[in-house]
């Protein structure tokens, strides 16, 4: 949280939520999971990278299954991050689904089909799975597609001289 792939101030939000439950294991009460799914959903409005945390933190709370109420602050979190979600990130995602038929171009076009993007979902071949058993849990996102633009480094880091050097050598 908080470095060079997402803003330095969602990361707040996204440690209120979780100060929120943090504060709710010691005194249960669902208003503080509906806080925690308002400030999560909200992060994740305004940077969708933030919603790694936002599902984190929802399986955070299925932890707590047996304390009494489980299912109403389940639904409660989920309530607030959604409508957080909505209330923060619709408006540029309605405005981006009007521009270019994609509320979140150009990620998931094999989905929404944009004409402006290949058809086709942006996947990462470093992160593919590379044997049997974690292929079968991630069998759902399909084949990776190849990278609209090329791979290549622009800086290289020379371990032997422990300085940066540019790849094209200017």
């Amino acid at each position: 949280m908080g470095t060079s792939f997402t803003e330095s101030w969602t990361p707040l939000l996204v440690l209120l939520g979780l100060l929120a439950v943090l504060r709710d294991a010691e005194k249960s009460s669902w208003r503080l999971v509906v806080a925690a799914g308002l400030a999560l959903g909200a992060a994740a409005g305004f940077t969708l990278v933030n919603g790694v945390y936002a599902i984190a933190l929802l399986l955070t709370l299925c932890t707590t299954f047996r304390r009494p109420g489980f299912l109403r602050r389940i639904a409660s979190y989920c309530a607030g991050a959604a409508a957080a979600a909505l209330l923060v990130g619709g408006p540029w995602a309605f405005a981006v689904a009007r521009q270019f038929g994609n509320p979140f171009f150009p990620f998931f076009n094999r989905i929404f089909r944009s004409p402006y993007f290949a058809p086709f979902n942006l996947l990462d071949p470093r992160w593919k799975a590379r044997n049997r058993g974690r292929r079968s849990i991630i069998r759902c996102t399909g084949p990776p597609a190849p990278l609209p633009f090329p791979r290549k480094p622009t800086f290289a880091i020379s371990a032997s001289r422990y300085s940066s050097s540019c790849c094209c050598r200017c």
